[in-house]
């Protein structure tokens, strides 16, 4: 009997351990779980799976240890980045070699970054961005670090929300799960906005809890056509970010990035955030900057046009008495 019991301690206790042991793998990470800013850099000609520039890294910009910047990028379920021998290869690290990454500030002094590989005598490897030169190093040395980033371009149909890809931000009261693709890290769907009832002004929206950004919310109600059917939803204010960057919450305000509000066309009869030609990847690749679309209701227009002639009505009756 006492050994039976003994039995179903050792069983439950080894099924909890397997348990948290799983959750630990499982884990979302964020730049604070890291440890670090997340940076994702590579050379973006727009020329998008066509490119013949496929190298892209995430940047830690924390200094650490060579066994520290392993674990780090295994959080992200990537590794320690390796090089091409071609230093042309690497020439998009260049931007490292200046201040927030702008060629128009002052250049900074060379640092080196840890990568993948071992030297002679158990040492490890660092690479020099500004000429793209690897060389060994104490791995011992506390340097920022690049790691693999295996995301892929993402596009209608095909895009990889598996948890691998999937990291949080915590903004307020909520913590939201989104996810990167080789441009950008992607908060998607993200409810901004909501109404009592159709034809009222809306309000801004507090979100709490766990919020999954990990698709677009729906577009607003539109008809397909001037006789097509409706699609949509009424319930659609709602907003998507797209950036290169995530800081820790012990970020300079020196390193945040400006931020682009784009507000799609479509007459007040269509249109919608979402539209997969407008995807704000490209723009905050290259641009180095956080790009946020987002639906709003159609017909606002009427609403525009008469508050215009409410005011022209009024500049009417002023000039006449």
């Amino acid at each position: 009997m006492r050994q039976s019991t003994l039995f179903k301690m050792h069983f439950v206790g080894t099924a909890l351990l397997a348990v948290g042991l799983t959750s630990l793998v499982t884990a979302i990470p964020s730049a604070n779980s890291v440890g670090s800013d997340l940076q994702i850099l590579l050379h973006n000609d727009l020329y998008g799976n066509e490119s013949i520039h496929g190298d892209a890294v995430i940047v830690l910009k924390t200094t650490q240890t060579h066994e520290q910047a392993k674990k780090a990028c295994a959080a992200l379920s990537e590794s320690l980045w390796k090089p091409s021998s071609d230093a042309e290869d690497a020439d998009f690290l260049a931007y490292l070699t200046y201040k927030n990454g702008s060629q128009h500030r002052e250049q900074v002094q060379q640092q080196l970054y840890h990568v993948s590989g071992k030297g002679p005598r158990g040492s490890c490897k660092g690479i020099d961005p500004s000429s793209g030169r690897v060389q060994s190093i104490d791995c011992k040395t506390k340097l920022p670090a690049l790691c693999s980033q295996s995301a892929l371009l993402s596009y209608v149909n095909n895009t990889d929300t598996s948890a691998s890809k999937q990291t949080t931000v915590t903004s307020g009261k909520a913590i939201y799960t989104g996810w990167r693709d080789k441009l950008s890290f992607r908060f998607l769907g993200i409810k901004y906005g909501s109404f009592p009832q159709r034809f009222t002004d809306s309000s801004p929206t507090s979100l709490t809890g766990n919020v999954s950004a990990l698709e677009f919310g729906s577009i607003c109600a539109s008809r397909d056509g001037r006789f097509g059917p409706v699609r949509g939803s009424e319930d659609c204010l709602f907003l998507n970010i797209y950036t290169p960057y995530l800081p820790t919450t012990k970020r300079s305000k020196s390193a945040l990035r400006p931020v682009m509000l784009w507000i799609h066309g479509g007459a007040f009869v269509g249109g919608s955030g979402s539209d997969p030609v407008f995807d704000g990847g490209n723009l905050a690749s290259r641009g180095d900057v956080v790009v946020v679309t987002i639906n709003y209701r159609y017909g606002n227009r009427n609403v525009f046009l008469r508050r215009l002639l409410n005011m022209i009505v009024g500049w009417v009756s002023s000039d006449s008495s």
